[in-house]
Order: C-alpha cells, then structure tokens, then sequence
C-alpha cells in the first residue's frame, strides 16, 4: 500500500488532529489501542498530545470542546482482525 506522493515530493499524510472534550480518558481509550505518545504541549486548554499510529502516521488531539457542526464525522483505523480490535475496544469503554 505505501507508496510515494510525488506531488509532495515524496511526502504524504502525516497527521489528523481532533478536539476531545477529556483529553485524559481519550488518551488512555488510543494507547489501548496500542498508539504511543511521542510529544505533549500546553497545559489546561491548550493541552495536545501527538501520537504515534504505528504505521508512521500520527494522531494529535487537544483539549477543548469540540465545535458544533464540525467535519469529523469519524477517525477510520486499519486492522487485519476486525473481532479482535472490536473486542479490544469494547474493554476499552466503546459501544
């Protein structure tokens, strides 16, 4: 699948942020997920935190209330189990 974006020059997608109304409990739901914290910045409402995927994309979310009638509709994750990753999730508070 990994390729190169001549267009960027041989860059590519390196990261989504999002805001996350409990920066603490989002945190701990995607190191569940196996992702690790590479960076942290801030403090109170300008917390952020950059993730590391795994895959060498990154994940950044920041604390703060989330605007309404923003554009993320969903963060889409690639797996080769999808019952496992779903398991995990569940345990890890998803519905």
């Amino acid at each position: 699948m990994a390729g190169t974006n001549n267009a960027l020059f041989g860059g590519g997608f390196h990261h989504v942020f999002m805001k996350v109304k409990d920066l603490d409990k989002s945190l701990a739901f995607y190191k569940g997920l196996g992702f690790v914290e590479k960076v942290s910045w801030g403090e109170g409402a300008g917390r952020m935190v950059l993730l590391d995927t795994g895959d060498g994309n990154y994940f950044e979310l920041g604390q703060g209330e989330p605007e309404a009638g923003g554009s993320y509709l969903h963060v889409a994750l690639r797996t080769d189990n999808c019952d496992k990753a779903l398991e995990v999730a569940r345990n890890l508070g998803v519905e």
